[in-house]
């Protein structure tokens, strides 16, 4: 064992396995996320780096949000495997890669769910992937008025 692979494995103990593709490359990955109310709509901001509009997958049921991918690479791998039927291929590339330093922020899978306002408008969400961040404008219902009621005399 060198010094390299000895000072692995006691910070893997303390810290647990780095996320650079090694044994425990697929940690939970938790995209940062920051919301805003206006007048007219909350507005969600979500950081995605690298993924595509086809990597997100956006819905609502029961007044919860619910935003989720599937880790854009490992679909690209498993159907370049599939089309070359060289599946050993990225087996052997992980054998003889070994990563150095790793400071990338992971994209793996993730899911993440969000409880709706009772104000929220579901119908009329929308999204808009730009630049590695995902907007999601989930508008304000329009406050019905309170209507008076006449008391009629007896």
């Amino acid at each position: 064992m060198n010094g390299l692979s000895l000072i692995d494995s006691i910070l893997d103990g303390v810290y647990g396995a780095a996320n650079c593709g090694g044994r425990n490359s697929e940690r939970n990955f938790v995209p940062a996320v920051d919301i805003e109310k206006n007048s007219n709509a909350y507005v969600l901001y979500m950081d995605l780096p690298g993924k595509t509009e086809a990597d997100i997958d956006i819905s609502v049921k029961e007044n919860v949000l619910t935003i989720s991918s599937v880790k854009a690479e490992a679909a690209n791998d498993q159907a370049k495997n599939e089309a070359n039927g060289s599946a050993n291929d990225s087996e052997k590339k992980d054998q003889e890669t070994r990563y150095l330093l790793c400071e990338r922020i992971p994209s793996g899978n993730f899911k993440r769910t969000f409880t709706l306002a009772n104000d929220c408008d579901a119908a009329k969400i929308s999204a808009q992937l730009k630049n590695g961040v995902l907007t999601v404008t989930i508008p304000v219902k329009a406050e019905a008025e309170a209507q008076k009621i006449r008391i009629q005399a007896a």
